[in-house]
C-alpha cells in the first residue's frame, strides 16, 4: 500500500485547557452531557478541516458520541464541505478507512439498507474507503455485509481506489469475488496505478513503493486488464510517460504484458513522444528495446496528428542526451521536420511548453536550441501568425541572469530576420471570461498554451492583436534578458501593436508578472530610458 489513511495533525489531539463550550469542544473532551446540550439542526456542518461533528467522534473512537449524534439526526452518508480533500469522505467511509469495525457496524445498522439502499448517495463510500485505505479484514466485512448487492459502478470505484493506492491485498480480495469485473473496470483500475504522486516530485520512490506499484500492475493484468486499452483517452503506457514518473520496474512490468510503445492517444502521441519529452534517456532505450532494432527509427519518426515527432518533444523538454541521440548517425532524425502550423524542433526548444517539467530550466532549453543550431537547424523557419524564433524566446520570463541569451539573440538574427518582425498574439479580453473550461484539449494538451489560444481566441476569452515585435512579447512576459539583448541589436522601443500599445505599456499592463515583483518596474524603466513611451 502506498499511503495510510490521512489523520489529523498532533494539535487536533491536544485537549488540555479545552472547555466544553461548543459541540466540537464537547466531543474533543468527551463530555457527553455538554454534547447533548449543544445539539442543533446543523449537525452536518463542518466543525473543522477534518469534517463534521460525526467525523470528529469517529476520529476519537467515541462510540457513545457517535450514538448521540446519529440519534439526533447526523447524516452518516454526507460528505462535509471542506477544502482539505485528503479528509473528504463521509462518516461511513471514515469508519471504514480507519478500520473501526464497531462504528462501521453501528452506522450500517443505523442506515439499515434494503435492496435499493445500496444506490443511496454516499452509501458505497464504506466500500470504496475500505478498498483504498482499510485492511483486508475491513474490506472483507463490508463485502460480506453487502453480499451481491453492490452495483458494478460501486465495485469499479472500489477497485480503482485500491489500485490508486497500490493496495495489492485489497485488489486481490476484490478480484477473488465470485462476480467478475467488467473489462472496462479492470482497464480503468490499471490506469489508476499510474496516476502521478505529487510527493515523487520531491523524493524518489522507495523499493517497497516500487514493489507495491509493480505488483498492483501484475495483479490487474493477470485478471485481464489491457495496458493498450484507451482509458479516458489515455493508453496506460503512454499515460505513464506523460506523467513523467520514470520507474524502470513499472515499465518492465508493462512491457512484459505486451504494452505497445506505438500506441497512440487521441492526439496521436505515443509513449515514445512523452519519453523523449520528460524521461531520462535510459527509459527511452528501455522502451525501444521492446521492438526490433530495424523498426526503432520508424517508431521514433512516427508523427502525432500535428506532425510532431519524438525530436520535437525532446527539444521542448530540453533533453540534451536524447536530442544528441536522435541526431546521431545511428538514428538521424530530420532536424528541420516541420509540423502543422510551422513548428520545427528548434521552435519547440525555445517556446514554453506544457505540461511543464519541474526540473526544466530556461538554460536547458537554450542549450537544446544551441545543439540544434550546431547541427544545422534552419534559422529562417517561423511558426504560425509570424512567430519567429525571437518571439518564442521572448516568451520565457527571466530576471537578467541568463548569460546565454545575448549570444543566442545574435545568432538568431544571422539569417537576416528583422529584430522588429511582427506577429499576432492573444490577450485577455476583459471583462469576458473563457467559455471553454473542459474538453479534449484539457488534460491531453501538449504544447504552447499561447499557440492554443490563438487558434480559438473567442473560446478562451481572448482577443487577437497584431503587429507585435519580439520586444513587445519580451516586455509582456517579463523576459528582462531578452529585452536588453533586443535593444542592443536595435529593437524599436517606440513600436506600437494594432491597439497602439508600446512595449513599455504592455509591461505596465501585463498580468504575467509575479505580484510585488520589481521586474515590471525594471523592464519599464529600461524601455523608457531607451526612448520608449508609455
Amino acid at each position: 500500500m502506498f499511503q495510510q489513511a490521512p489523520m489529523p495533525d498532533s494539535s487536533y489531539w491536544k485537549t488540555a485547557g479545552i472547555s466544553p463550550k461548543s459541540l466540537s469542544s464537547s466531543i474533543a473532551v468527551g463530555d457527553l452531557t455538554a454534547l447533548r446540550r449543544y445539539l442543533s439542526d446543523k449537525l452536518d456542518l463542518a466543525a473543522s478541516r477534518y469534517g463534521a461533528p460525526l467525523h470528529q467522534a469517529i476520529y476519537r473512537e467515541n462510540e457513545e458520541a457517535v450514538d448521540i449524534l446519529l440519534q439526533a439526526g447526523a447524516d452518516p452518508l454526507k460528505e462535509p464541505e471542506i477544502f482539505h480533500l485528503e479528509y473528504l469522505t463521509t462518516p461511513f467511509g471514515l469508519a471504514a478507512r480507519l478500520n473501526n469495525h464497531a462504528i462501521l457496524k453501528k452506522i450500517w445498522q443505523h442506515v439499515d439498507p434494503d435492496i435499493n439502499g445500496y444506490d443511496m448517495q454516499g452509501f458505497d463510500s464504506c466500500l470504496v474507503e475500505a478498498a483504498q485505505y482499510g485492511d483486508t479484514a475491513t474490506l472483507g466485512v463490508v463485502l460480506r455485509w453487502g453480499q451481491n448487492n453492490w452495483s458494478p459502478e460501486s465495485r469499479s470505484r472500489a477497485l480503482s481506489a485500491a489500485a490508486e493506492n497500490w493496495h495489492v491485498e485489497n485488489l486481490q480480495l476484490l478480484l477473488s469475488e465470485t462476480i467478475p469485473f467488467e473489462k472496462d473496470a479492470l482497464d480503468v483500475a490499471l490506469a489508476q496505478v499510474t496516476v502521478p504522486k505529487l510527493c515523487f516530485e520531491r523524493r524518489d520512490q522507495t523499493q517497497a513503493e516500487i514493489a507495491a506499484q509493480s505488483q498492483s500492475i501484475k495483479v490487474l493484468m493477470a485478471a485481464g486488464a489491457d495496458p493498450r486499452a484507451r482509458v479516458q483517452r489515455d493508453p496506460t503506457l503512454r499515460r505513464r510517460m506523460e506523467d513523467n514518473v520514470p520507474t524502470k520496474a513499472v515499465f518492465h512490468t508493462l512491457l512484459a504484458f505486451n504494452a505497445s510503445i506505438r500506441q497512440q492517444d487521441l492526439l496521436g502521441n505515443t509513449p515514445l513522444h512523452f519519453a523523449a519529452y520528460g524521461s531520462p534517456i535510459e527509459v527511452l532505450h528501455q522502451l525501444l528495446s521492446s521492438i526490433p532494432v530495424e523498426t526503432q527509427k520508424n517508431a521514433l519518426t512516427m508523427p502525432n496528428h500535428n506532425g510532431e515527432t519524438a525530436l520535437h518533444f525532446a527539444a521542448a523538454g530540453g533533453q540534451i542526451d536524447t536530442i544528441k541521440y536522435f541526431l546521431s548517425d545511428n538514428v538521424g532524425l530530420n532536424i528541420n521536420e516541420t509540423a502543422s502550423m510551422g513548428w520545427t524542433p528548434l521552435l519547440r526548444a525555445l517556446v514554453p511548453t506544457e505540461p511543464s517539467l519541474a526540473d526544466l530550466s530556461l538554460s536547458s532549453k537554450i542549450e537544446a536550441a544551441q545543439i540544434l543550431l550546431a547541427n544545422g537547424a534552419d534559422l529562417s523557419k517561423s511558426a504560425h501568425d509570424g512567430w519567429t524564433l525571437l518571439h518564442c524566446l521572448a516568451m520565457n520570463p527571466s530576471n537578467g541572469e541568463i548569460d546565454e541569451i545575448p549570444q543566442l539573440v545574435e545568432t538568431l538574427l544571422l539569417d537576416g530576420t528583422s529584430v522588429d518582425s511582427r506577429a499576432s498574439f492573444t490577450f485577455d479580453n476583459s471583462p469576458s471570461r473563457p467559455t471553454r473550461k473542459h474538453g479534449v484539449q484539457e488534460g491531453l494538451y501538449w504544447g504552447c498554451r499561447e499557440s492554443q489560444y490563438i487558434e480559438s481566441p473567442i473560446e478562451w476569452g481572448k482577443a487577437r492583436r497584431f503587429g507585435l515585435t519580439p520586444l513587445h512579447i519580451a516586455a509582456e512576459f517579463g523576459s528582462l534578458d531578452t529585452v536588453l539583448a533586443l535593444l542592443r541589436h536595435g529593437a524599436d522601443p517606440t513600436a506600437e501593436d494594432s491597439d497602439g500599445n508600446s512595449p513599455a505599456r504592455l509591461a505596465g499592463n501585463s498580468k504575467r508578472y509575479p505580484s510585488r515583483s520589481e521586474a515590471r518596474g525594471t523592464v519599464m524603466t529600461i524601455l523608457i530610458d531607451a526612448g520608449g513611451l508609455y
